[in-house]
């Protein structure tokens, strides 16, 4: 008998298909044939569902309406702490993680061989729960965006919280930075590098984009820039594009801008929309998987202006589509960023953003070799393969 633990604030409801929080759900599902049982926790903050009705509190909805389920041989478990979501000291609230989990673990009788705890910021619960089951091995999965400057903002408590630890999966930056972390600490280097991943099944070229592009009332001689975003805009000025549509749009004939967001405050962005007097900037809120892999296939070329990290997994999506990409280097995109596929700035500026669309917007892409690209080497085949070597280790 072989089962999984897995513990991670993210793990999507059973009636929600939010694109953003899907990535925990993937990589588990990865792995759940190897295992006789895969249970999930995933903590949640809890919000009284009959406040939402009030505008003020309506964007916390999310947080209202959580219940366990089953799939497949997957067991999921939310525990909630019955709080505002995030205003709580976020040690308090690992702590009443930490005690949620061990009630799931003894009131349900979960037995299991290996924890995989996604995000270094819930060390508290995954490395007291190795002190509780010395028999389970330990992963930690460091999605963490801001990984560096966790460590360095305590690094003795983070050096003895690693010890508890018997692999540490990373990728892009944060691969150097745990090396470097475990070579400055003397601790075993317990570090494997795995890459985010695209399901090349659902991500694909699609072969008559000339007919996809009528389906979407486009030409077949427009020129398409699209921007799938997910997070707050000013945060990582992803809104960059806007900041240089107007001249883009004067020098490029028949320009679009297809804007795919899901952000819980879209007001904001269609007044900046509005208040530009644009006539080709096309928002489209919160489109489906399924309806996002047409826009990319019928769209010249992906564009990703994050100032501040990016989970790129958006991006290799696109060139699964033969869509090219421009990014800025954000302390991730460089890492995976190749010239024959697509293009990283070093400088991250408008002007620079405005030259590069224009020299790629006309460049003839062997579209083929894109899509190759992605399936030699972010396919989900290439990162299962990966993922079970490690398990089995």
């Amino acid at each position: 008998m072989s089962n999984l633990l897995v513990i991670s604030n993210w793990y999507p409801q059973l009636w929600s298909n939010r694109y953003n929080k899907n990535f925990v759900k993937e990589y588990t599902d990865l792995a759940k044939d190897k295992f006789d049982e895969v249970y999930i926790i995933s903590f949640q903050p809890y919000f009284p569902k009959f406040l939402c009705n009030f505008k003020i509190f309506e964007k916390y909805y999310i947080h209202s309406n959580f219940s366990d389920y089953l799939y497949d041989n997957i067991k999921v478990f939310y525990p909630t702490d019955f709080t505002v979501p995030y205003i709580f000291e976020k040690k308090r609230r690992l702590e009443a993680q930490l005690k949620n989990a061990q009630e799931i673990i003894r009131n349900n009788h979960l037995k299991f061989d290996i924890i995989h705890s996604h995000f270094l910021q819930n060390w508290i619960i995954w490395s007291n729960l190795k002190k509780l089951y010395w028999d389970a091995k330990v992963i930690l999965h460091c999605h963490d965006s801001k990984l560096k400057s966790m460590l360095e903002s305590d690094p003795e408590k983070y050096a003895a919280m690693f010890k508890w630890i018997d692999w540490c999966i990373s990728f892009c930056d944060n691969y150097e930075v745990i090396n470097n972390f475990f070579d400055e600490h003397k601790i075993e280097n317990k570090n494997v590098n795995i890459p985010n991943f695209v399901n090349v099944e659902k991500f694909y070229p699609r072969e008559d984009i000339k007919n996809l592009r009528k389906k979407y009332w486009f030409n077949d001689s427009d020129k398409i820039l699209i921007c799938v975003w997910n997070i707050i805009y000013e945060h990582k000025w992803q809104n960059d594009i806007l900041n240089i549509w107007k001249d883009l749009e004067t020098r490029i004939e028949n320009l679009h801008l297809l804007l795919i967001w899901n952000w819980k405050d879209k007001e904001k962005m269609l007044h900046t929309i509005k208040d530009m007097n644009a006539k080709n900037i096309h928002y489209l809120w919160a489109k489906s998987n399924e309806e996002i892999v047409d826009y990319l296939n019928i769209s010249d070329l992906f564009v990703f202006p994050s100032r501040y990290e990016s989970f790129w997994i958006v991006q290799i999506e696109s060139i699964a589509c033969w869509t090219p990409v421009i990014a800025y280097k954000n302390w991730w995109s460089e890492y995976i960023i190749k010239k024959e596929v697509w293009k990283v700035l070093d400088k991250q500026n408008i002007e620079m953003l405005k030259k590069w669309i224009l020299e790629m917007i006309n460049i003839k892409y062997d579209r083929e070799y894109l899509h190759k690209y992605v399936v030699d080497n972010y396919s989900w085949e290439i990162v299962k393969e990966k993922l079970l070597d490690l398990y089995s280790n």
